[in-house]
């Protein structure tokens, strides 16, 4: 595992390709699906303040060099590039469990929340990313996405802040002050 999950720039993601699903702890901006239409908004952003824009290309940075659009087609190149990245629910289960071990639940609850469910099969994203950005906004041509609670549209098997015999570790569902 190269990262442990902070809720803000390093967050997991689930994606399900092919009908296999996957869990990756990764830096958030790998996942805007189209890197184009974000730089045209930071661009206005920074022009409307009167700011000369001078970020470099997301793509040119991490692995989605050549890849300014992700969708159900790109994400074939892109995920051998971020198999480095993918952790096994087991994993993500022990590392929940260290964590809660040294520090409250509240805590942790935002660091160890899915931030990201994409379903490049069908060509859906859903989000629960915390923070003022919205991956919604940055939809690949035909994707439908939106920031609602995806954590029932995953698998029990594939829950990790359920213990190994279906009870909850963290529970999401009672919100943060009942977690």
């Amino acid at each position: 595992m190269l990262f442990e999950p902070d809720g803000i720039t390093k967050i997991i993601i689930g994606t399900r390709i092919n009908n296999d699903f996957n869990w990756y702890i990764t830096d958030k901006d790998l996942w805007f699906m189209d890197y184009e239409k974000l730089h045209n908004d930071y661009k206005k952003k920074f022009e409307n303040l009167k700011i000369p824009y001078n970020m470099d290309n997301h793509e040119d940075q991490n692995e989605r060099k050549g890849l300014p659009i992700l969708n159900e087609i790109s994400i074939h190149e892109l995920k051998p590039r971020i198999d480095k990245y993918k952790v096994t629910v087991g994993e993500l289960r022990e590392l929940l469990k260290m964590h809660l071990s040294f520090n409250s639940k509240e805590d942790i609850y935002y660091c160890f929340i899915p931030a990201l469910y994409l379903d490049f099969d069908k060509k859906k994203l859903y989000s629960l990313y915390m923070e003022y950005e919205s991956f919604e906004t940055y939809l690949a041509k035909g994707w439908s996405g939106k920031y609602e609670d995806f954590l029932s549209k995953i698998e029990l098997k594939e829950k990790y802040w359920y213990d190994e015999n279906g009870i909850p570790i963290l529970d999401y569902s009672k919100g943060v002050s009942n977690a």
